[in-house]
């Protein structure tokens, strides 16, 4: 695919994969499948690329290699792979945004993306854990609220993302409740000339109750949008609930 050559710098010089069998234990799981794309775990060692570009020319020096825990999204080459998460992701360096390692071809034709992995747990698995306390719900929430910010105002170029999809399923959580948003594949960028304002989506994309209800009717995309989202995200942490299930049975 001839677009990907502009992250040639992310294809990584891979010395061993290791995968696991199962696949990760993610709410979207099945979904994935059905999109020709699913989660797996595995340990890569890999070339440290900013080590060998520190010595190139000096060949006096043994290679230095790195060892990563990752999560692995393998996606079918031509057809499903997201060029705007990748653009997105290589473009993002913060602690409460999904680290983006690299890019992996194989050689049956998909595309493997390679994020450095933190946990097995998704705040949507978490909700109603008695171990989640109010101290760590709060954590959770300052977290998803400094990488928005960061979204929407804080990167570089002046460059502002719409993550599109903001859901307790896209926020992982680590072993300390430190959260990290996930989930780019929808995500845009906002045009530089409409900064402060809205735009116009074909497509109508994101969890129907996370959704912001201007946006579902008029199709306008703005910052505005993933707040709404996160306030949902807010009351189910509160409420120690999901939003399906606080609209099926209490009827909100």
């Amino acid at each position: 695919m001839p677009q990907v050559k502009r992250w040639e710098y992310l294809w990584i010089k891979v010395i061993c994969l290791h995968l696991c069998e199962s696949s990760i234990d993610n709410p979207l799981s099945s979904l994935n499948k059905s999109q020709g794309c699913y989660l797996l775990k595995g340990n890569l060692e890999c070339f440290n690329s900013e080590y060998l570009s520190s010595i190139e020319g000096n060949d006096t020096y043994e290679p230095s290699t790195r060892s990563y825990n990752v999560t692995i999204k393998k996606v079918v080459y031509r057809e499903y792979v997201s060029l705007k998460e990748i653009d997105i992701l290589s473009r993002c360096r913060h602690p409460n945004i999904q680290s983006l390692l690299g890019l992996l071809e194989s050689d049956d034709g998909t595309i493997r993306i390679i994020y450095k992995h933190i946990s097995h747990k998704y705040l949507y698995g978490c909700l109603n854990d008695g171990n989640l306390t109010w101290e760590k719900r709060l954590k959770i929430c300052i977290n998803v609220a400094h990488g928005l910010n960061y979204l929407h105002n804080g990167m570089e170029d002046q460059k502002t993302v719409i993550h599109c999809n903001i859901n307790s399923k896209n926020i992982e959580l680590d072993d300390l409740s430190g959260a990290k948003i996930i989930g780019f594949h929808n995500s845009v960028f906002l045009p530089p000339n409409q900064d402060g304002k809205s735009f116009h989506l074909n497509n109508i994309v994101g969890d129907k109750y996370y959704m912001d209800p201007e946006f579902a009717k008029t199709r306008r995309l703005k910052r505005e949008s993933d707040i709404f989202s996160f306030g949902i995200v807010l009351l189910e942490i509160l409420c120690g609930k999901c939003a399906a299930d606080l609209i099926k049975k209490r009827g909100l």
